[in-house]
């Protein structure tokens, strides 16, 4: 198995989406997310199985069922526990809903 880390989001103050991540022989992920203040919102994981290798993809997103969590508009610490995943493409997405402060999101995941 290899793993892979990537800061997915960094620092972010306000509504933001992570780069795709070309997920090939990803099986499994993870994202923990440390926020700062009283910023709160929703992180969540979406995939796209758009064409790889091809200029201007990928396009297309959806959501993940059950790979979401709500931060709370206080300092902490959350996560999206362990996901199976099986696509083309991953990246995290962070809604704003008020407060201020900042959402680091490290993505994590096993591969072969």
């Amino acid at each position: 198995m290899k793993p892979l880390n990537e800061k997915a989001l960094d620092a972010v103050t306000d509504t933001a989406n992570s780069t795709e991540i070309k997920s090939d022989f990803q099986v499994a992920c993870s994202v923990q997310v440390v926020t700062t203040s009283t910023i709160a919102g929703a992180v969540k994981l979406q995939f796209s199985n758009d064409p790889q290798n091809v200029a201007g993809y990928p396009v297309n997103w959806s959501d993940i069922a059950g790979a979401t969590v709500t931060l709370s508009g206080s300092a902490g610490v959350f996560h999206i526990p362990k996901t199976e995943i099986c696509y083309n493409y991953m990246r995290v997405v962070f809604t704003k809903s008020g407060g201020s402060g900042t959402v680091t999101a490290n993505y994590h995941s096993f591969a072969f």
